[in-house]
């Protein structure tokens, strides 16, 4: 078997190694195997979502999130609540940082596998002039992972 190391890197495999309160789980090769399917899912889903921010897509933004999923961010003028579709509409009407030449700048800060159906990823990534952190709640249903809320912080970059 290959080390996990070297599929995912060591702050996935750190990641994937602790559960509960911080202590290392003593789980079977069997679950770790199917851990490791589930973990190279999840960040497949995390690839698409970058794809979709950097590219500004829509299709793949409605591939990859429930279409009931809720996100959220505490903004200047107060608390910001948007369901996907609303979401949706604010993707189409801005430009995307592929059409103005943007650099991209993605990062997976952390994966938590919590359960056979639940995940949390936090992710950073840069869309100019802004640099987010996400939160990110993942549910599996019918062997498929999609995002089901987004919860984000920016910090403008300086120019």
């Amino acid at each position: 078997m290959c080390p996990l190391s070297t599929i995912f890197g060591f702050d996935t495999l750190v990641a994937l190694s602790y559960f509960g309160h911080g202590r290392l789980s003593s789980r079977s090769l069997s679950q770790q195997v199917a851990n490791q399917s589930q973990m190279q899912e999840v960040m497949q889903l995390l690839r698409k979502y970058f794809d979709a921010l950097y590219d500004g897509d829509p299709g793949i933004f409605s591939e990859i999130f429930h279409p009931n999923a809720r996100l959220f961010s505490a903004a200047e003028d107060g608390f910001l609540i948007m369901d996907f579709p609303q979401y949706l509409e604010r993707v189409r009407g801005r430009a995307s940082p592929a059409s103005r030449g943007d650099r991209r700048a993605d990062e997976i800060l952390s994966i938590t596998i919590a359960t056979p159906t639940t995940a949390h990823a936090r992710v950073r990534e840069l869309l100019l002039p802004k640099h987010f952190t996400d939160e990110l709640t993942l549910v599996c249903s019918h062997g498929r992972w999609q995002i089901v809320s987004k919860v984000w912080h920016y910090e403008l970059v300086a120019s």
